[in-house]
């Protein structure tokens, strides 16, 4: 549904390379050029710099770059629109998530939609808020899940919940008997706590305002698995979300205990799509799915409590 030359266009900036991307498109690099020149002329604006080693897009490149993607996005969810319709849905929902919602959230979800629409297939990655909200506005996603986002004219959180945060370590732990914490009772053990980089998106960080030195950390990590894998070896206590936990408590590889702080944000996680996505067809089915998973699951969490 794009035009030849509004490929090239993307193909190009992803590659950073017209050499590049005319090996990947199977064609030669002069050709290519020719295409980007022929659009730069009729559009009246430069759409790359010529680098000594590639291209880059210009602002007005960006621009149309942002639009291309979301062409492609608008286009992919059409044809599964249309496919569902004749009960033969085939095509790619692409989700952008935490990685917290790898190990039940989303495999339920998709596993219960391929029932339905067994021709229909995933892409999933994972990522912070930013580059959740990034790949919704941009086109690059159909459905995400983020922590802390805002609605806007252009994004649509379809439910949020908050999911209780909370003291994370092995069944073995002396504080694992436990039915609340709070942090002075963790900070008389080993911690483990997110990396430099992550922690500020994190709601770790505002469990300690004024820094980590006076506690006993035995590890970082960047990501919450692994955290959870230093937890599980029993390195020390760390700071989750129920729902980033629910997996190993459920197979009681770990404890997850409420945490009391006065200090501490809560996190809300939301479900959200483009306001252009519409809940007809098979894209609309599987964000209801996956609203009954996190409501589901948020019900379990609270009940444990």
């Amino acid at each position: 549904m794009l035009r030849t030359a509004l490929r090239y266009v993307d193909q190009v900036a992803r590659d950073g390379s017209i050499r590049k991307a005319a090996e990947r498109l199977h064609l030669s690099a002069s050709a290519v050029n020719r295409q980007l020149l022929r659009l730069e002329e009729e559009l009246g604006v430069a759409l790359f710099d010529r680098l000594p080693r590639g291209v880059r897009p210009t602002a007005a490149g960006e621009i149309l770059l942002g639009q291309i993607r979301r062409w492609e996005g608008e286009s992919s969810s059409l044809r599964l629109q249309l496919q569902s319709l004749r009960g033969g849905a085939t095509g790619v929902i692409r989700v952008v998530a935490p990685e917290l919602t790898t190990d039940l959230l989303l495999p339920a979800a998709m596993a219960a939609l391929r029932e339905r629409f067994p021709r229909v297939t995933f892409s999933v990655f994972t990522g912070d808020t930013p580059r959740v909200t990034s790949a919704l506005l941009n086109g690059e996603a159909d459905v995400g899940l983020g922590f802390n986002v805002r609605p806007g004219p252009r994004l649509r959180i379809v439910h949020s919940v908050q999911p209780r945060f909370g003291a994370v370590m092995s069944p073995g732990h002396p504080l694992a008997q436990r039915r609340q914490l709070t942090l002075v009772d963790c900070a008389a053990y080993p911690l483990i706590v997110p990396d430099e980089e992550w922690i500020d998106q994190t709601v770790t960080h505002s469990l300690f305002p004024g820094g980590l030195a006076d506690y006993n950390v035995v590890a970082r990590g960047g990501r919450s698995g692994v955290l959870r894998a230093f937890a599980r070896a029993g390195l020390g206590i760390t700071f989750l979300t129920r729902l980033e936990v629910e997996a190993d408590v459920r197979s009681g590889a770990l404890v997850h205990i409420p945490l009391t702080h006065r200090r501490m944000a809560v996190p809300t996680l939301s479900l959200l799509v483009p306001t252009r996505q519409t809940s007809a067809g098979v894209v609309g089915v599987f964000t209801q799915r996956l609203l009954e998973e996190l409501q589901q699951l948020q019900r379990s969490a609270q009940d444990a409590h």
